[in-house]
């Protein structure tokens, strides 16, 4: 195989760099930057790499199940544990409680549509009628909208 240019500069600690980076959410031109290297070099890394395309595989994937973790918390309804404070005349005190984040509907809806496309898709069906009475209507404006022969002009000649 020739020579494909100059060496990638590509360095085993990059794999954990673009691991953490993925996890927050970075897309390939965000690692780049990151790493000071153009996009194409993120693409041939990736390829020639393994480590590499693991690394940053893992990192989106973490992120991913993470957030389907609390749209899906979301969408369901979730508690969590919480505390209060209240002045008293003893002075400062606090209360613990659990506070209920009930299910959240647009969450629930996004889920489902995402998850079960074919059960919950949107659906926008159209239903075309035309009717005789409909049918003379359009026809009379049609023909109120079109001059006759040699009316139009101000001076009266044919278009």
């Amino acid at each position: 195989m020739g020579a494909r240019g100059p060496d990638s500069q590509f360095k085993p600690e990059y794999c954990d760099l673009a691991r953490r980076v993925a996890m927050l959410g970075a897309t390939n031109d965000d690692l780049a930057g990151i790493l000071g290297v153009c996009r194409r070099t993120i693409g041939n890394w990736l390829q020639d790499y393994p480590e590499f395309k693991k690394a940053v595989e893992e990192g989106k994937l973490d992120a991913d199940a993470k957030v389907a973790e609390k749209l899906y918390q979301r969408a369901t309804g979730y508690e969590r544990p919480a505390v209060r404070f209240f002045a008293s005349p003893e002075g400062p005190k606090s209360m613990e409680y659990t506070y209920h984040h009930p299910p959240d509907t647009a969450a629930a809806i996004f889920w489902l549509r995402n998850r079960r496309r074919a059960d919950w898709r949107e659906r926008v069906e159209h239903h075309h009628t035309t009717s005789e009475e409909m049918l003379t209507v359009l026809e009379a404006a049609r023909l109120r909208a079109r001059p006759a022969h040699g009316e139009g002009k101000p001076d009266g000649k044919p278009n």
